[in-house]
């Protein structure tokens, strides 16, 4: 096979990648809309907040429990090492870690039996336990790229979590406990279909076994990935638990709706990330070097993410209080305004610390990213307990803008950039095109649909004007 043939056969299986990495974060995420947008709606802010409390701390402690050998069992059979033991491996240490953490926090739940919080964070606790132990089989599809067999899973698994939930709603018993069942019930059969879906790809039976040399390496090469873990949850929902205990469930829910609406606004990012991961693994473990022509795509490829980047914040900045007051029944829409404007100036941050955080990682630079993630968590911890007590929700928005941009600082100075560097100025240039698109926009009109429509044509002919995307690049970037 000759290398023109070689090279059309990568591309094809790239974007073949790319669009069942895409169905299956598409009908992840639209289950999950659906699902978000029945229980914010028909539960109280009481429950919801609570429910979502429970989630984020509950999600953090299993999170830490990984001990950071999620993205080294992702890598490792990426680059085909030893791929049945390390899956084994990983599934021993998930499995007993979630059962560990199950049963002291049912202890604690037994020992204060008149605490219906503490019952509600138990049963979360095992929901998302069982979850986690499915995460495992769904990492070790991801390392195989095994995008395809991904996409039937999330579609099942999800649509069986959306029927019990549409169940309950019908028949009038849209508790909070009946809404833990149905989420429950939809782990147990992603759990299910993700052991004997990857059994399938591997051409063997997965079971939790313990090597105890392997493991040890494992954790050894996890150990920087830990603190990561660690940090990096704390980054990601220490707000919300904050907010439960230095404020109110009320402020909770409205804050972890908006931060949900936040997290679907970042919808493309989740579709190129995972692909992202096991490309750079693999050019990294060869020890190859950029050609011209390859540094000039993914220069282009970097560019339109930066384009497509601002579409979705835009579009739910200019429409959001109209919006999600008329879908929640005036709960979570001109409350949350100002929050959720807050956040969206993070989502383009987010797309480029995902891009030099895949660099970094693939690189081998787990120590760097150790201590930058530990430097920018410490401050989202401090500027929250800062800022919630005076501005509530508000004030966990700017703390977390605040950290996001510290910690996407401390990527440009320490990240090697060698092998790629991402242009800046494209990144800076969307900004801006994106900005001044949403402002002028909201000058022109007073209609919320007109305004949205405004803003994303004015900002189409900002970026060819200002050279963000041309013509051709879609094209050029296929062939």
């Amino acid at each position: 096979m000759n290398v023109s043939a070689k090279n059309n056969l990568r591309q094809r299986k790239f974007t073949g990648d790319l669009s069942a990495n895409a169905i299956q974060t598409l009908a992840t995420q639209a289950f999950s809309f659906a699902i978000f947008y029945l229980t914010s709606r028909y539960l109280s802010k009481t429950d919801y907040g609570m429910l979502n409390w429970s989630m984020a701390s509950a999600g953090t402690i299993l999170a830490i429990s990984s001990l950071g050998t999620d993205f080294i069992l992702v890598k490792r059979i990426a680059t085909g090492k030893s791929v049945q033991h390390i899956s084994s491996i990983h599934l021993f240490h998930t499995l007993t870690a979630s059962s560990v953490i199950c049963f002291i926090v049912g202890l604690i739940a037994w020992l204060r039996p008149d605490s219906g919080a503490g019952d509600i964070f138990f049963y979360v606790t095992v929901l998302l336990s069982i979850g986690n132990i499915a995460n495992s089989f769904k990492l070790m599809l991801n390392g195989l790229e095994a995008y395809r067999k991904m996409a039937w899973l999330a579609l099942f698994s999800n649509l069986i979590r959306f029927m019990a939930i549409v169940a309950l709603y019908i028949s009038g018993h849209f508790t909070l406990y009946a809404v833990i069942g149905a989420y429950t019930l939809g782990a147990c059969a992603e759990l299910l279909l993700g052991h004997w879906i990857t059994n399938r790809v591997m051409k063997t039976n997965i079971l939790p076994k313990l090597y105890l040399q392997e493991y040890k390496g494992l954790l050894k090469e996890s150990l920087p990935q830990l603190a990561i873990v660690v940090f990096d949850s704390a980054l990601a929902r220490i707000d919300w638990i904050l907010l439960g205990l230095v404020s109110t469930s009320l402020i909770t829910a409205e804050y972890s709706f908006t931060y949900r609406i936040f997290e679907l606004s970042k919808l493309p990012l989740l579709i190129i990330g995972p692909v992202l991961l096991t490309r750079f693994s693999k050019f990294f473990a060869s020890g190859g070097t950029l050609h011209e022509k390859q540094a000039r795509e993914i220069h282009l490829f970097f560019r339109l993410e930066m384009f497509v980047a601002l579409l979705i914040p835009m579009v739910l900045v200019c429409t959001w209080s109209p919006l999600m007051d008329f879908v929640t029944n005036n709960k979570y829409g001109l409350v949350n305004e100002y929050t959720y404007t807050i956040l969206a100036i993070c989502v383009p941050l987010h797309y480029m610390l995902n891009f030099l955080w895949t660099l970094a990682f693939a690189q081998g630079q787990l120590k760097t990213l150790m201590f930058i993630t530990i430097g920018s968590s410490l401050g989202n911890i401090l500027l929250n307990l800062i800022l919630i007590p005076s501005l509530g929700g508000q004030g966990s928005a700017f703390a977390f803008m605040g950290a996001t941009a510290l910690q996407l600082l401390l990527y440009f100075i320490f990240i090697k950039q060698s092998a790629f560097r991402p242009h800046t100025g494209v990144f800076i240039l969307a900004v801006i095109n994106g900005a001044a698109a949403v402002v002028m926009s909201k000058f022109l009109f007073n209609n919320c649909a007109l305004t949205a429509l405004a803003a994303i044509a004015s900002y189409s002919i900002l970026a060819l004007v200002t050279g963000l995307i041309k013509p051709g690049h879609l094209k050029e970037l296929r062939h």
